[in-house]
């Protein structure tokens, strides 16, 4: 098998400082699901990036935002909402409410909806670019992640990591197997961030408490040969404390820093779900079933206070500022079944069709006062209005998806192979504004695809593809027009080798993309809101490179180039020739790995990674606001049996970010809200496996 292998620096640094226990994380061990075919990334005609589980536990990561920070070209979609799954990647952004460009697969299950998954006791991630008709609105990629299964040989596993501002985290699993047939694992994580952010704008810290605690329990029952029955149960509960927002105008220079904040009082989010996944092979014939069940709610309590700003960007709010409460209550439903067929054991041709169903239901109860009045929890749910009240909304959103699939992949003549998958659609959408009882309803049917070709030669693997996928459309606020699906045409052009007996791994993919009814959160007609622009254009490259000079060191880089603009808007003249908004131009990413081994049990391991992103126009009507950041990881330690002590630093370089949830135009005047700078970290971590 050649080896490969397109894989993130961290994930290059962690697998050489791997404890000695640990297994080799090798291509042949890593699967990508490319067009439904179980197959080794380094076999996998796409542009990818897998990560193994001890491989992720040595980079740090832990949450979505934690696995984002190691793909290439891939930024976390926000809006209101805190905690939303939204990935941006391509050119490609979050909605307000909507899908993200990148599909988020966990444990099988497509999260749909805002749901943010937590992650600990992970077996692997895989990413891949590009369209992704196995999945709903996979307009850009896919991320898939798999949680650790329980198997016959006992396990277990612990960590404990403690550092600045108040950072302590611990997490474990046991898991073995418990009776015939039938083995079980149970996990836990645990997280408290009692520390500073800093207001970009206004240079000042706020304090802030953030924590969460997740347990998953998951049985795995073989009944017979062949036959497997996968089920787990999750619950998590996270808190949050003081989010720190800040006004700015990008024209009046004398507004920056701005005397306006916001603070966000709390927000609890709890969720439950349950999976159960059945597998069965029947010699050429494999069958695979995923059914889930989720449940998310989430309540926040924000306060304004907008009373030293002459001219503040929410003039109905008045002078004095105000206080609310909003949240989050969504039930999630899927299923998804597979059949393939594999002519084994040459299997010059294989055959796979499907099902998905999906139905997603989310309340948005929301209610802000005037002049910082109190709201009571009770105040959350309830239906009446009273005065004076700002704003006030109880809306019900239901999405139901139902879609098949069918796809192929053939050997041609030696070396050549040819794949396709198409997909098929229906996307019902349903808008309840309780308060006034309007209802508003839209039916879109799709036909996502891809087709690639690929060629093997000596050490060397070359692809081609086509491909279409389409996000679904988007309901604004009562009495304004929904957004139209958008649809993603991508060409692609790509080649993988090995070279240097393997040594030397190297991966590059350009790309060509236009968008019909690119769909944008902006200003229209006084108000923001999702709308189309007739034909937007994407074009990119994406590359990565892996060098072992030898056995101790290990150096690599990845990057993620992509240039867009708009070629027709007629709603919004004014942006054609802009590019799309939050599209991160420039990723590159550098790293370097070291160990030496100090005894026969004993080892000292190195690591050092950077990251530079370039400018990102976060909104058309304020320009570039984030600019160039250098982020910079090191992390040094001993590796000793089954035990591993690290050092770490985060961030040391406290590069600044800003999340921008929204601009407005006042008086003609340019401004935007929310902006600040996540403190660089240093921890120590303990951690052992039995």
């Amino acid at each position: 098998m050649l080896e490969r292998l397109s894989i993130t620096l961290p994930a290059m640094c962690a697998a050489l400082c791997a404890p000695a226990h640990a297994a080799a994380e090798t291509p042949d061990q890593i699967i990508v699901e490319a067009d439904r075919r179980d197959l080794p990334l380094s076999d996998a005609p796409v542009f990818g990036v897998a990560l193994g589980g001890q491989t992720l536990l040595d980079a740090g990561v832990f949450t979505l935002n934690d696995l984002v920070e190691e793909l290439p070209g891939v930024s976390r979609g926000r809006d209101f909402a805190a905690s939303v799954n939204l990935l941006d990647c391509r050119g490609l952004t979050l909605l307000l409410n909507g899908q993200g460009a990148c599909a988020l697969v966990v444990d099988g299950r497509q999260l749909i909806g805002r749901f943010d998954p937590p992650l600990f006791a992970i077996s692997d991630a895989v990413f891949t670019t590009g369209p992704a008709p196995s999945y709903s609105g996979a307009l850009a990629g896919a991320l898939v992640i798999n949680t650790h299964k329980p198997g016959e040989a006992f396990e277990a596993h612990g960590l404990v990591s403690a550092g600045g501002n108040g950072f302590l985290r611990g997490q474990g699993y046991v898991s073995g197997k418990v009776a015939d047939n039938l083995s079980l694992g149970l996990y836990a994580a645990s997280e408290r961030f009692d520390g500073n952010f800093i207001n970009e704008f206004r240079g000042e810290p706020v304090n802030f408490v953030d924590g969460d605690t997740n347990i998953r329990i998951r049985a795995v029952y073989a009944p017979f040969d062949g036959a497997e029955i996968d089920a787990q149960f999750r619950a998590g509960r996270s808190l949050a404390g003081a989010a720190p927002h800040s006004f700015v105008s990008v024209d009046d220079p004398n507004l920056r820093p701005a005397p306006t904040s916001s603070r966000l009082g709390r927000s609890r989010t709890e969720t439950v779900g349950a999976t159960v996944a059945g597998r069965f092979d029947l010699g050429p014939l494999t069958l695979a079933s995923t059914t889930d069940f989720s449940h998310r709610f989430e309540t926040s309590r924000q306060d304004l206070d907008f009373s030293n700003v002459a001219q503040n960007p929410f003039g109905a709010f008045g002078e004095g500022g105000s206080a609310g409460t909003s949240g989050q209550d969504i039930d999630a439903w899927s299923h998804s079944t597979r059949l393939s067929y594999a002519n084994t054991p040459d299997r010059r041709f294989g055959a796979h069709m499907g099902v998905d169903y999906h139905r997603v239901r989310t309340l948005f109860p929301g209610r802000f006062k005037l002049d910082g009045e109190t709201l009571s929890d009770d105040d959350f749910f309830a239906p009446s209005n009273p005065a004076p009240v700002i704003f006030d909304q109880d809306r019900e959103d239901v999405l139901e998806i139902v879609a098949g699939v069918a796809g192929f992949d053939l050997d041609l003549a030696e070396g050549w192979n040819l794949a396709a998958l198409a997909r098929i659609e229906r996307q019902d959408n349903r808008n309840v504004n309780r308060l006034t009882g309007e209802i508003l309803e839209r039916t879109d049917t799709s036909f996502p695809f891809k087709a690639t070709l690929s060629h093997a030669r000596g050490p060397a693997l070359f692809f081609a593809s086509y491909g279409a996928a389409t996000r679904g459309p988007v309901f604004n606020s009562p009495g304004v027009p929904a957004a139209r699906k958008e649809t993603m045409r991508t060409a692609e052009i790509g080649a993988k080798a090995a070279l240097l007996d393997g040594r030397l791994n190297v991966s590059l993919l350009g790309f060509h993309g236009r968008v019909s009814d690119f769909q944008i959160f902006a200003l229209l007609d006084a108000a923001q809101q999702v709308f189309n622009l007739e034909r937007v254009r994407i074009v990119g490259a994406e590359g990565s490179l892996d060098f072992r000079p030898g056995e101790r060191l290990r150096l690599g880089a990845n990057f993620a180039l992509v240039d867009s603009d708009v070629r027709q808007a007629s709603l919004r003249p004014d942006l054609v020739g802009l590019e799309t908004p939050k599209t991160l131009r420039t990723d590159v990413n550098l790293s370097a790995a070291y160990n030496q081994p100090l005894t026969d049990e004993l080892r000292f391991v190195a690591n050092v990674f950077g990251s530079w992103r370039g400018n990102r126009n976060w909104e058309p009507e304020i320009g570039a606001i984030e600019g160039p950041a250098f982020t910079l990881d090191l992390g040094v330690g001993l590796d000793w049996k089954n035990y591993s002590l690290r050092a770490v630093g985060e961030n040391v370089t406290d590069a600044s970010s800003y999340d921008i949830f929204f601009s407005t135009i006042t008086g003609g005047r340019r401004d935007a809200f929310g902006a600040f700078t996540p403190p660089g970290l240093w921890r120590v971590e303990l951690r052992g496996r039995f």
